[in-house]
């Protein structure tokens, strides 16, 4: 487990950095994001012969939303699945979060 919490680490300090953080919230991130995820549901309307049109439309639009520009859910998760929080306190900005 000592690999998984180096790799850890190293992502909390990459995701620390706020140019980072703002190119991972950027409208061409967003753009791209949304191209992966209409040709997955599109792929996946195809192979259905698109009997399943409406939850395919649903479950894309849920990813979306939760990978989107991003803000943070209810919780303070990014869709990178960890705490601005907890990233401003490893590196000694707690900001009492």
């Amino acid at each position: 487990m000592a690999g998984l919490d180096d790799f850890r680490k190293q992502a909390e300090q990459v995701l620390s950095n706020d140019k980072v953080r703002d190119a991972l919230h950027s409208d061409k991130v967003e753009d791209a994001s949304d191209r992966v995820l209409d040709g997955v549901e599109g792929a996946a309307d195809h192979a259905t012969g698109g009997r399943f049109d409406a939850q395919s439309d649903d479950i894309r639009d849920r990813a979306d939303d939760r990978i989107g520009t991003g803000t943070e859910d209810e919780r303070g998760v990014s869709h990178t699945g960890i705490r601005d929080a907890d990233i401003d306190r490893n590196e000694g900005r707690d900001t009492g979060a």
